[in-house]
């Protein structure tokens, strides 16, 4: 099946929107504590029961920010660079004034001054630099994340307000393993710049990316870093991440090492009512559930700097879990109308061991004046297994179902890009190549009475090129970027051997964007 998508003239500004009848639109204003508006504060819409991301909204030039949501119980966390985040309980869809005041604790042995840039318009996005900052001593590149305009980090997943889950990039590199992110030392980055509206380079699908730059460290010989990291929660938790460099003239040979243990421990009370016409039902929930997790992470590689225009080099990573182990036990029962109607146990026990293997080669080069060149070749591939065992103890019956799932993956993919000067505008083109092999194999050990449940084997093969042209101009306050991708994809799919209906896409995107802000210089919080 052949599919042509052409959304023409995207432009993002800031307009009345028409919003559902089940949705509210929560604003508000944010200043510092002198009054003067704050641009780039982070507002984040949280469920007030379990704090949960809803949505999130950066203020704009005049301090303001929205976000629309259905009316609920909610939290707004509102943060921002060297102030004390501040989070209020939203009792209705109008929020008042908010004053932010200057986290001293943070700042007491950083130097602010006004004439310095700290967040800017760069490159299509928002740039914040990270040297000379607090940011620079938070501790991992996560955490530095979390600080950022536009940007949430919370429990090892990175979010970008209104766009989900961003392609992250290291020094130019895909991250593929957000286990890079924790991993990566806050005072070796120089900058972040978050994107979001991504040129053609990049699959129809990306709707935001972030871009991490590190320091290059200087001299010849072997430097390293090492990296403790403890919780004490519900259960204790801890990691541990060795890095080293050998540097020798122009070469750099690199290799890390990580293990952590994490666990947690939740006790379950849990009550639910429904209605329906004059039936009332009560299910109660009491019990306990458990996780274990062991794992490691590890990398080696090298890189080669020819002279100043030319750099190529290569990456191998290996990842595992030794143990992860989940335990829910439980006891259930249910009511209707205050009468007993159900009662019974439930055991629940889960484990899974997935393995993975990373492989980069990749080359940066300036060709000539008016061109340079990049190109990346990857190497992705894994397997895991994963047991699930659930058990209900009835008053006189015990029913068993017992699963076992196996699977593996490989990619193989290679991307070239080219960056030219055009009409004092910069023009990116290249095209793109990937093949992905995914098996799965899903296998009913035991069902009891659970008749719908059957073993299954799964097969999927893809095959996508992709040419992409991407021109951007500044022009004055405006970043103008219009952008064309073709993609074709041949996608296959078997069922316990047999093959269903092909698929082939291609897909034509033209766009021309506006940018979110125009440039600025710096913003502090006093």
């Amino acid at each position: 099946m052949n599919r042509i998508i052409i959304p023409v003239l995207i432009c993002h500004c800031f307009c009345s929107l028409m919003y559902g009848q089940n949705s509210e639109l929560y604003f508000g204003k944010v200043v510092n504590e002198n009054g003067t508006p704050l641009e780039y504060a982070n507002a984040v819409l949280l469920q007030k029961i379990d704090s949960s991301l809803v949505d999130g909204a950066v203020t704009d030039s005049l301090g303001y920010f929205s976000i629309q949501a259905k009316k609920g119980e909610y939290l707004l966390k509102i943060s921002f660079l060297g102030c004390q985040t501040q989070i209020i309980d939203v009792q209705n869809e109008s929020i008042s004034t908010i004053a932010l005041i200057q986290d001293t604790n943070i700042l007491q042995e950083v130097t602010v001054t006004a004439a310095r840039p700290v967040v800017k318009m760069e490159n299509g996005g928002i740039s914040t630099e990270i040297q000379n900052s607090y940011l620079q001593n938070l501790g991992t590149a996560q955490e530095v994340l979390g600080q950022l305009p536009f940007v949430n980090a919370e429990k090892e997943k990175i979010t970008v307000f209104g766009k989900g889950e961003p392609l992250i990039y290291i020094n130019n590199k895909l991250v593929r393993d957000n286990s890079e992110i924790e991993q990566l030392n806050s005072n070796r980055i120089k900058k972040v710049t978050v994107i979001t509206n991504p040129g053609a380079e990049y699959d129809a699908s990306i709707q935001s990316v972030i871009r991490i730059e590190t320091l290059r460290q200087q001299g010849d010989g072997l430097s390293g870093d090492m990296m403790f990291r403890t919780v004490i929660n519900r259960k204790f938790s801890h990691n541990e991440t060795a890095n080293l460099n050998y540097r020798h003239k122009k070469w750099d040979i690199f290799g890390m090492f990580r293990y952590g243990k994490t666990g947690d421990l939740v006790e379950i009370e849990m009550t639910q009512k429904t209605q329906s016409n004059s039936t009332v039902t009560d299910v109660r929930q009491s019990g306990v559930q458990v996780m274990n997790q062991q794992y490691y992470r590890s990398n080696i590689g090298t890189n080669y700097v020819f002279n100043d225009n030319h750099s190529a080099g290569m990456k191998f990573q290996n990842t595992g879990t030794f143990v992860f182990d989940f335990l829910l036990d439980a006891d259930f029962t249910a009511f209707k109308n205050n009468v007993l109607n159900e009662q019974f146990h439930n055991a629940l026990y889960a484990e899974n061991k997935p393995v993975s293997n990373y492989l980069n080669i990749y080359y940066q080069g300036k060709l000539a004046k008016w061109i340079s060149a990049k190109l990346d070749v990857d190497y992705a591939g894994g397997s895991g297994f994963s047991g699930h065992t659930v058990k209900n103890y009835r008053q006189d019956s015990l029913e068993t179902l017992q699963t076992a799932d196996k699977n593996n993956y490989e990619l193989y993919a290679a991307k070239l890009t080219f960056t030219s000067s055009l009409w004092t505008g910069e023009l990116n083109y290249g095209y793109e190549l990937s093949q992905t092999t995914n098996n799965q194999q899903f296998n009913v050990l035991s069902k009891g009475e659970s008749a719908y449940l059957n073993s299954t084997q799964n097969t999927s093969r893809q095959l996508l090129n992709a040419l992409f042209f991407t021109f951007s101009k500044q022009a004055g306050k405006f970043s103008v970027n219009a952008a064309i991708r073709y993609e074709n994809v041949d996608f296959k799919y078997f069922k316990n051997e047999k093959r269903k209906k092909n698929q082939a896409n291609i897909i034509v995107i033209f766009s021309l964007r506006q940018p979110l802000h125009t440039n600025m210089t710096v913003f502090t919080c006093s």
